[in-house]
């Protein structure tokens, strides 16, 4: 959406915005607020020729980064994140600006990389630089890597395409030579054993887009589905600072609790959410991950239940 807003001499209309962007209208104004989040400002006209503006003016002007300079940011990323400054994560979402600013967001690679970084060590800083050398110079990777399914470390031939963060951890996303599908591979000594760049090239496909696989709550999207939850309105404010998903919609409210529906598609990470609310949140719908849920929590309860008993071997001995 910021690159369309960026090349467009007019006001972008909404429908036009999801045609391009291949998604429903009722999304792109969840997108307007994301980008102004990001310290974009985006204007909107009313009227028959209306739609979405971006305000150049306020766009960062930054001259193009050397690679030197590019590794100079990442630097500095990985030194503030263990640093423990109080403005930490507004100094990390400083340094994206600036690379997406000089960047322009064309080159692939590189744009998710410091925001939340963990600190890592040199091998894996090695790995990542590598991966980002193979993103630009579209040469495919050899990784000996240990899935979360396998027993021992395989040997794979990996096309890069994206160096991301997620949940603080880096993450390399390829297209694997071996399972012939998109895959994620974390940037991790304890599954990476080697990563190495081959003299192998190839041409990066022209379909792929980052929003299309990356999810909401997980690595990989998966299927959205949209949940309707029930929350009392001593926990709502609560509620609203945590991240349910997208198109967080109140459906309707009563004196005691507040229906809200949302799109998500990591049922793990819902599950993970409504435990901490405990009985101030009831999922309402679909009905069949409503049960799925309640199993999980009878046998949460349960498990908790039998650790809470006493050793049948302890107590008062005559």
């Amino acid at each position: 959406m910021l690159a369309i807003l960026k090349n467009a001499a007019s006001p972008v209309p909404t429908a036009t915005l999801a045609q391009e962007l291949k998604t429903n209208p009722r999304n792109i104004r969840e997108y307007r607020r994301e980008l102004e989040e990001a310290g974009y400002h985006i204007s909107e006209t009313r009227g028959r020729y209306g739609g979405y503006s971006l305000e150049k003016r306020h766009t960062l002007a930054v001259p193009a980064l050397s690679e030197e300079e590019k590794q100079a940011l990442e630097e500095a990323a990985s030194l503030v994140s263990s640093s423990g400054l109080v403005h930490q994560e507004a100094f990390s979402s400083f340094l994206d600006k600036i690379h997406l600013a000089s960047s322009g967001q064309s080159t692939p690679g590189i744009s998710y990389l410091f925001s939340g970084q963990s600190p890592v060590d040199e091998t894996v800083r090695r790995w990542i630089s590598l991966a980002l050398e193979g993103i630009a110079e579209h040469r495919t990777l050899k990784l000996k890597y240990q899935s979360r399914s396998s027993r021992e470390p395989e040997g794979l031939d990996v096309d890069p395409y994206e160096v991301i963060s997620f949940d603080g951890a880096p993450y390399l996303i390829g297209w694997c030579r071996q399972r012939h599908a998109w895959r994620t591979y974390r940037f991790s000594a304890l599954r990476m054993e080697s990563l190495e760049l081959t003299d192998r090239t190839f041409e990066r496909s022209l379909s792929f887009s980052l929003d299309d696989i990356i999810g909401v709550s997980s690595v990989f999207r998966g299927a959205m589905i949209r949940y309707t939850i029930r929350v009392t309105r001593s926990a709502e404010r609560l509620f609203l600072e945590q991240n349910w998903g997208s198109g967080l919609n109140k459906e309707r409210e009563t004196r005691q609790y507040a229906e809200y529906s949302f799109l998500q598609d990591s049922f793990g990470q819902l599950c993970t959410l409504l435990f901490a609310f405990g009985e101030d949140i009831v999922l309402m719908a679909p009905h069949d991950k409503k049960e799925a849920y309640e199993a999980r929590l009878c046998t949460v309860l349960q498990a908790q239940t039998q650790s809470d008993q006493p050793d049948e071997e302890g107590g008062n001995g005559a």
